[in-house]
Parts: C-alpha cells; sequence; structure tokens
C-alpha cells in the first residue's frame, strides 16, 4: 500500500483569498481517495510520512520552502505564461516548480514547466463537493474573484447593458455558495487580457452543484476542449450579445443548461486522474 495522502492548503495569517482554493484542494483529495488510497484535508501542514500535496505554495516563505520533504507535489493554480506574476517576484516559487512533481490544471502551465514530472488533471464531477448551504438572496447573474480592472470593466458593461449581476471579491466557502446557488448562472471571466488559460478550477465547483457557467472562452488551451459541451463560452466580443441572448430566451437558456449539466454529470474524471498517480508514484520509487 503507497503512504497515504497530505492534500495542504498554504494559506497565511494575512491572507484569507487562500480560502479560493480549498475546493480544488477537496477535489484531489475525494480522487485521491477514489483510488483506494487514504487522504486526508488539511490546512498550513506537512507531514513527512505522507505524499503531500500543496495547493498555495507561491505563497511559502525561503525558509519553508527549503524545509519541505523529497516526494512533495505541488499543485499550481496560477497563470505560468504571466512572466511578471507576482508569485514569482521572490525567486522561490521558480525554485520550487523546477524541484518537485507538479500538478496543474491547465495544460498550457506544463510547457513553462522546466522538466517531464508534470500532469495536468481535468476538473469534473465529484458527487463529495455537493453542498447543502441554504440559499441567500437571488444575486442574478453571479461573478466571484479578484476585481481587476479588466473585469471590473467587463462587469460594468454588462450593468450598463440592463443585466443584473453580483459581483464578490472576499466571501469564501458558505457564504459564497449561499450567493452562488440562488444565482441563473456564474459567470468567469479572465483577470488579464494577457491570459491563456482556461480557469477549470473557478468552474467546476458550480457546475457541481447545478449552477451553470457562462465563461470566456480560451482557444489556445487545449485544456478547454474537455469542457465544451459543459459550459456557454464566448469571445469578449460576444459575452454580453450571448448574455442578453439567454436573458431574452430563458427557455430555450433553461434547456440548454440542463443538457450541459446532465452531460458534466456524467464525466469520470477518475479515468483522467488514475495515470496521473500511477506516473507520479512511480517516480517516487
Amino acid at each position: 500500500m503507497p503512504r497515504p495522502f497530505n492534500v495542504t492548503v498554504i494559506q497565511p495569517p494575512d491572507y484569507p483569498h487562500s480560502a479560493a482554493l480549498y475546493e480544488a484542494a477537496e477535489y484531489v483529495q475525494d480522487l485521491i481517495g477514489r483510488s483506494g488510497i487514504p487522504a486526508m484535508l488539511s490546512g498550513n501542514r506537512i507531514m513527512p510520512d505522507h505524499h503531500n500535496v500543496i495547493f498555495g505554495a507561491h505563497l511559502l516563505s525561503a525558509a519553508h520552502a527549503a524545509a519541505l520533504p523529497a516526494g512533495t507535489i505541488l499543485f499550481n493554480s496560477e497563470q505560468l505564461g504571466n512572466s511578471e506574476g507576482w508569485y514569482f517576484r521572490s525567486g522561490v516559487y521558480r525554485q520550487l516548480l523546477a524541484r518537485f512533481d507538479v500538478w496543474d490544471y491547465s495544460l498550457n502551465n506544463l510547457r513553462h514547466i522546466p522538466h517531464q514530472r508534470k500532469h495536468a488533471i481535468p476538473f469534473l464531477f465529484s458527487p463529495a463537493l455537493i453542498r447543502d448551504t441554504p440559499p441567500g438572496p437571488s444575486p442574478g447573474l453571479l461573478f466571484y474573484g479578484a476585481a481587476t480592472p479588466r473585469r471590473i470593466a467587463i462587469l460594468d458593461e454588462l450593468r450598463a447593458a440592463g443585466v443584473p449581476v453580483t459581483a464578490i471579491s472576499d466571501l469564501y466557502g458558505p457564504q459564497r455558495d449561499a450567493i452562488m446557488r440562488c444565482a441563473w448562472a456564474v459567470l468567469n471571466l479572465h483577470n488579464a487580457d494577457t491570459v491563456e488559460n482556461f480557469e477549470a478550477i473557478r468552474c467546476f465547483h458550480p457546475l457541481i452543484n447545478g449552477i451553470p457557467v457562462i465563461s470566456e472562452d480560451s482557444t489556445d488551451d487545449p485544456s478547454a476542449d474537455l469542457y465544451r459541451d459543459f459550459l456557454f463560452r464566448f469571445r469578449r466580443e460576444t459575452l454580453l450579445p450571448g448574455i442578453l441572448g439567454f436573458m431574452q430566451d430563458p427557455a430555450g437558456f433553461g434547456e440548454a443548461v440542463r443538457a450541459r449539466l446532465e452531460a458534466f454529470r456524467q464525466t469520470r474524471p477518475l479515468e483522467h486522474f488514475a495515470p496521473v498517480l500511477e506516473a507520479t508514484l512511480a517516480g517516487h520509487g
């Protein structure tokens, strides 16, 4: 029997936004457990007698990074194609990505990792992430995430055209889920014009919980092809007309939503994850 796994999220005391990674970490923990290996979920905890999968490793100090045990696995959630990203400024994260096995949500990111111990993991349906959070007041269309200038401009454009949109950037877990459960759709927007990756880890949680996702397209990311039948995807210039079209034909939108959510529920994430787990464990001896 392989060693058990510890899936941990790094959350510094002054950085609450690490909480955005917990659903992705829980998903990975669930897949490991369904593969027959014990897996626990923790925060800020490294266990030398476990395989440690670290979410948010870009938040580690140099001292903590140097102390990571052999066999550590990094789950990268950042846009590695952005060489000027804040997560690279200290130099620590580049060193970690070169040192350890990397799991990622995007095939595009793998191009920027300087070794072959790297794998992309799709984020598909997992019953373990279905929530029973009581619903809150209806927000209309919901966006959650960092309020970057590009996103603010798009949200302002939607509101000016009469689209009811709620944006939240500092709520996570049950508080965010209560709002999400009443939204008629969740909106996924790239945080900058330079983004090239499809942000699957921003989309899978609402889909699991029966909330449709309207997303900006990512035609340059092969990872996006797997999600084509589950999302409503638009280029930046067609996003507003597309959303207005859904509002004008709610019956047609509802029918399309049911088809996409059902297709997502039929996905089999273990078929994608099993080869990743096997290859990673083989590399660890």
